[in-house]
């Protein structure tokens, strides 16, 4: 440390620094900072984008969050627990994604650690991210190694993100108060980033995805060489070892035509390349070529996507419609709340999860309440929090409650018009004042939050029968945003494959056969998605290895009214439905097939095919 201090007033008093003395990138960096007229010891104001330039930049910056997120969340699992922060940037250093550890107290972590967060040169001085950004490589930046010594507690390690294309356009960031670490962590660091770019070429709209081994490979490794073609077959895209290995730069033209790589002929490849195909390069290198599976989460090549327009977007819910209205909800999120409705398991709460994670309140905490599923005189308490001793079995620390929780986040209210009434004036008051005081207590704290409300109940006729608060209604509808029952959606295809990309983690997700693609659609699904996903679960589990999924492994009740619609005469399909009679005749079928089976017990029928018990009571009471 001493030496480094001995650096920097070397450095302030405009002396030449020893050679090697300083990493090289380093040492321009702190040059850069001192040409912007940076000062090595003031304080760091953290200042982040907000409201509409933060939604904007997170919909530029789609298609890197939603391949990002789930290898930053597998990274941030293995290195929390060493007291490591992860950080995602955009390639103009503005913190889009942050993973916090609890291990890490210090208040300037927190303040930098926030989606919006301007980290660049000029706001904050030389980091491992600033770095890695200018050099185009993994950078660690130690204690006073940074150029502001506000963050000489910091010990951070960035690596450059690339794109498609192999253009940088991100950089991922790993930080502790920790000087120690281990060279393995900066390894896994690494190989995150290429893990992500490997993830974006397979969100690719419309590619064909390969996958290159000098030997047969049976599933998508971390070492995997990854490329693109388009419909013409030409190279749209290559991560960084396929780039290596097959000598190529996309960086500066759109494609490359296949023949120029490849001395084999496209045509060699087939249209499924199920099986392995040997590739011959031009330099004699021969390389196995397999299908890769393109991700469930798909975007454009060539630019970014919002949450708007298509089908095979990052979170499709198998209709287009919904994601249309998905974006407009994000447009307002931050100033309007949002009243997500529809039948039980279309999915509220994974959209409330999207809304949340595509929102500018983002790097704040998901608070959910589930209205339904406390009783009613504990509800109070979990919301609005208590005091130690405020009721008779309350805990001696007291509890600060879901809505001060949610403090710079989003309140997620799951069922809302399960809330008993008196609840209702009370989170009324809460919406108006924006300020909450906890059971057994005067003082009112002032809390901001986005808010999501869901229900699957009519809140108008509940208004009329006196059971819902028509000024609340009016406060919490800001915006509707309405989930179809999956018999009304228009590409279950897509959610299905969604759902297996979801169940493979790191491996090849699977395929459906053709029959049972075929069935998926034609079947009316009263459980919808939460039903659609159990019966996938089921079948990944029961299907042989390597092997696409058939009507053979879902559950046997599943496979019977599923048969039948292959059979009817008259079959089931989203341009040629059949009645709701017939429907309801179906769905009754399965529905008394499992309670058979469970001996009449409805919480074990409706855990089974994945509904509500008041799904079956419904239907069983409905005459058909």
């Amino acid at each position: 440390m001493s030496k480094l201090i001995d650096l920097r007033r070397t450095f302030q008093e405009g002396r030449k620094l020893p050679i090697n003395s300083l990493d090289q990138g380093i040492l321009q960096s702190w040059q850069r900072c001192a040409g912007m007229g940076l000062s090595m010891n003031a304080h760091a104001d953290y200042q982040r984008l907000e409201g509409r330039s933060l939604e904007r930049l997170l919909n530029h910056n789609s298609a890197l969050l939603h391949a990002a997120r789930p290898h930053m969340d597998r990274l941030y699992d293995a290195i929390a627990g060493a007291g490591w922060s992860a950080l995602l940037t955009d390639c103009q250093n503005v913190a889009i994604h942050t993973l916090h550890s609890q291990r890490m107290d210090d208040h300037r972590i927190a303040s930098a650690f926030r989606t919006g967060a301007l980290l660049g040169e000029a706001e904050i001085g030389t980091s491992a991210m600033s770095c890695a950004l200018a050099d185009k490589r993994f950078t660690r930046v130690y204690g006073f190694e940074h150029y502001n010594e506000f963050h000489r507690q910091f010990h951070c390690a960035a690596t450059p993100i690339l794109d498609p294309q192999g253009h940088v356009c991100g950089a991922l960031d790993i930080t502790s108060a920790s000087p120690d670490a281990s060279e393995g962590i900066f390894l896994l660091l690494q190989q995150c980033a290429r893990n992500i770019q490997t993830e974006m070429i397979r969100q690719l709209d419309q590619a064909r995805i390969l996958m290159l081994g000098f030997e047969p490979i049976s599933g998508l490794t971390p070492d995997a060489m990854v490329i693109a073609l388009d419909e013409q077959g030409d190279l749209i895209a290559a991560n960084l070892l396929a780039s290596q290995v097959l000598g190529i730069c996309l960086q500066s033209r759109q494609s490359i035509p296949f023949e120029q790589v490849f001395d084999t002929p496209l045509s060699r490849l087939g249209h499924s390349t199920q099986q392995p195909c040997l590739l011959r390069l031009h330099n004699g290198v021969s390389l196995y070529a397999m299908k890769g599976q393109r991700a469930a989460a798909s975007v454009s090549s060539g630019h970014t996507n919002d949450f708007s327009g298509s089908s095979e977007n990052p979170i499709s819910f198998g209709d287009s419609a919904i994601l249309v209205g998905m974006n407009k909800a994000l447009r307002v999120i931050d100033r309007l709340p949002v009243l997500v409705l529809g039948e039980s398991g279309t999915g509220k709460e994974i959209m409330a999860t999207a809304l949340h994670q595509s929102s500018p309140a983002a790097s704040g905490p998901l608070i959910s309440l589930n209205c339904a599923a406390i009783p009613e005189n504990l509800i109070e308490s979990e919301l609005f929090g208590y005091l130690p001793g405020a009721f008779t079995g309350a805990s001696k620390q007291g509890a600060a409650g879901h809505l001060r929780d949610a403090d710079g986040g989003t309140l997620f209210l799951d069922e809302i018009g399960d809330m008993p009434m008196a609840l209702q004036t009370r989170l009324l008051r809460v919406l108006e004042t924006r300020e909450v005081a906890p059971l057994g207590g005067s003082q009112s704290y002032k809390v901001n939050f986005q808010l999501i409300c869901a229900t699957h109940k009519g809140l108008p006729e509940l208004i009329e029968r006196g059971e819902f608060r028509q000024d609340l209604y009016y406060r919490i509808n800001g915006f509707r945003l309405t989930l179809p029952a999956l018999r009304q959606r228009q590409n279950l295809l897509t959610l299905a494959q969604g759902i297996l990309a979801e169940l493979a983690g790191t491996r090849t997700p699977r395929y459906l056969s053709e029959e049972l693609a075929a069935a998926i659609q034609a079947f009316d699904w009263p459980g919808n998605v939460r039903q659609l996903k159990h019966a996938l679960i089921y079948a990944d589990a029961m299907a042989e290895a390597d092997e696409p999924l058939t009507l053979a492994d879902l559950p046997d009740e599943l496979q019977d009214v599923l048969c039948e619609f292959q059979s009817s005469s008259t079959p089931l399909n989203r341009n040629d439905t059949a009645s709701p009679n017939q429907l309801d005749q179906h769905n009754l079928r399965l529905i008394e097939d499992t309670l058979q089976r469970f001996d009449g017990n409805v919480s074990k029928a409706a855990a089974h095919l994945g509904i509500a018990r008041s799904t079956i009571y419904r239907k069983r009471s409905r005459p058909v």
